[in-house]
């Protein structure tokens, strides 16, 4: 069996054939950049159009995006670091736009060769177990500065530090219904996390729905016109049940935000909601058994139990103990409940990778998808114990494309044995043990502003860490911050940052390179991101934002 794993002393990786799973915005990047190093990346798509989950013209009805989405990160930090999007656009862009712009990615990097569209994935496997380095001077070589192995060492063979040496990759054909598969080098997971949708178990719940309620998760959401005239409760305040929210509020006739973090039912005054103006005015509601009246919003403590025609909620101490926060009662706080007609579900993702079946990964570390948890991962990316499986785009809270650029280059180069990249992948025992300490947070893939120092450590693993990169990471910073130090904290605040206009640019550019840096169609020397992309002698400097309410800021 030796036989089958090993090749010639002196030959290179023979990590050529890269299945992809997802033509979403990590599935685009991850075939670009393989493809740029060299490799043979098959992109799997089960719709019928590149985007992923922004494809609205081509994504399932129970997809995550919903028609009037508009972003909550503006499109000049959004955009891959060398692709902007259109500049004509508005800073915060809808669905729409995300999905022409990825369009736009795939047909400038010609990467629609490379996708197979109608194939769902229904089982990955590896057939072929690398074996284990026949000699120390192996395992020390593929991760060190040395060239060569020391003489009369056994033939060297970069695939043992990639696990597993073949995977079987099976597919459905939406067309012909046929079940085909095909062997591949390495396997790349870039089918996102907004897939399995988390229903909690809510007391009450069939009594609620035999007295004539609804109930549905937020996936399935893509209009506020079934909730017309209804009396709303959303559970959830974080960006989708808040955006929700202020949707469905322009058709229905109430609208309750359940936010653990609230503890006391409280009506929200929406007065000034789209004047920019931020009023903070809340009145607290009198009795336990309110009933909202028509056009209002209200936010309330945590659900606690549905009953005919009624939600009923209580504070709760959020617990964070476990992979999912749990909630525990508050002593001596009464309940207070509202009419409700129709339940939204705004509860979040789970994990899920359906054609990874755990058990043929006992052999090689196991595999865990759960609810804010892929395990055992190295880098939060390469599967600890067989890094020839990346998953790319699974840290949340994150400005996702440049990130994922990021993931997609470093991976790439790990698979084409790229000598930049020679230190990226420890010692298995090493890259399991760091993935274990990853385990025990209790929301490892949440990265928030740790997301800069990843990026950064990916492009020094990875050889592509310059001055250009670090220029962006640190103006990306800026604009990550001034977004969130505007964006409201609660549902049926202001939306006014949405609003805002930002613009990037670059001071004291000679017109000659100005003119090449923005393209034919400007003349101007303080060269725009958003007219076309930007060399990396050309990185922006400087960026200043236009609030809502016309007054203009520099940042810093």
């Amino acid at each position: 069996m030796a036989a089958i794993f090993l090749m010639a002393a002196g030959s290179v990786l023979e990590a050529k054939r890269v299945c992809v799973v997802g033509a979403g915005a990590a599935g685009l990047v991850a075939a670009r950049r393989l493809s740029e190093a060299g490799l043979h990346p098959t992109v799997l798509e089960r719709g019928h159009a590149v985007g992923g989950l922004w494809a609205l013209g081509e994504a399932r009805a129970d997809g995550a995006v919903y028609p009037g989405l508009v972003t909550n990160l503006p499109k000049e930090l959004m955009a891959f670091h060398d692709f902007p999007f259109d500049c004509s656009l508005p800073s915060f862009v809808r669905a729409r736009d995300v999905a022409r712009y990825l369009q736009a990615y795939a047909l400038k990097h010609s990467l629609e060769k490379f996708i197979q569209f109608g194939k769902t994935v229904t089982c990955i496997e590896p057939i072929c177990l690398a074996p284990k380095s026949p000699d120390p001077s192996i395992e020390r070589l593929l991760n060190s500065k040395e060239t060569e192995p020391k003489k009369n060492a056994p033939p060297f063979n970069p695939v043992f530090r990639l696990g597993v040496d073949r995977w079987r990759v099976s597919w459905q054909d939406e067309w012909s219904g046929a079940t085909e598969c095909a062997d591949f080098d390495a396997v790349v997971c870039a089918s996102g996390h907004y897939e399995q949708a988390v229903v909690p178990e809510i007391s009450g719940l069939q009594e609620y729905l035999r007295a004539g309620g609804s109930s549905a998760h937020s996936q399935a959401y893509k209009t506020a016109a079934p909730f017309a005239g209804k009396r709303v409760v959303v559970v959830g305040a974080r960006a989708s049940g808040t955006d929700i929210a202020r949707e469905i509020l322009n058709v229905a006739a109430a609208v309750t935000v359940a936010d653990p973090s609230c503890t006391a039912l409280e009506r929200v005054d929406t007065g000034a909601a789209d004047t920019g103006a931020d009023t903070g005015a809340d009145t607290r509601a009198a009795g336990t058994a309110n009933t909202a009246s028509s056009g209002e919003l209200w936010r309330a403590p945590a659900l606690v139990r549905l009953e005919a025609g009624r939600a009923v909620f209580c504070p709760r101490k959020i617990r964070r103990s476990g992979a999912a926060p749990a909630t525990e009662g508050v002593a001596g706080c009464s309940e207070e409940s509202v009419a409700c007609d129709a339940l939204v579900l705004c509860t979040g993702y789970a994990y899920s990778f359906p054609f990874l079946r755990a058990e043929t990964f006992s052999n090689i570390g196991g595999l865990v998808a759960a609810r804010g948890k892929v395990s055992p991962l190295h880098l939060h990316l390469f599967h600890a114990g067989a890094p020839g499986l990346s998953f790319v785009g699974l840290p949340h809270s994150v400005v996702p494309f440049p990130l994922m650029d990021a993931q997609a280059t470093l991976v790439a180069r790990v698979l084409a044995d790229d000598a930049r990249a020679a230190t990226a992948l420890p010692p298995r025992e090493e890259r399991l043990r760091l993935a274990a300490e990853l385990d025990a947070l209790t929301d490892p893939l949440h990265l928030g502003n740790a997301q800069w120092g990843y990026v950064r450590e990916l492009a020094r693993l990875g050889g592509f860490s310059d001055a250009w990169l670090e220029l962006r990471l640190k103006l990306a910073q800026t604009l990550y911050n001034d977004v969130s130090a505007h964006r409201p904290n609660k549902p049926g605040s202001p939306d006014a940052y949405r609003r805002a206009q930002y613009e990037l640019y670059i001071t004291d550019v000679p017109p000659a390179q100005a003119l090449l840096a923005a393209g034919e169609h400007s003349s101007e020397t303080d060269v725009r991101l958003g007219t076309d992309a930007l060399g990396a002698c050309d990185a922006p400097e400087r960026a200043r934002v236009r609030r809502a309410d016309g007054s203009e800021e520099e940042l810093p």
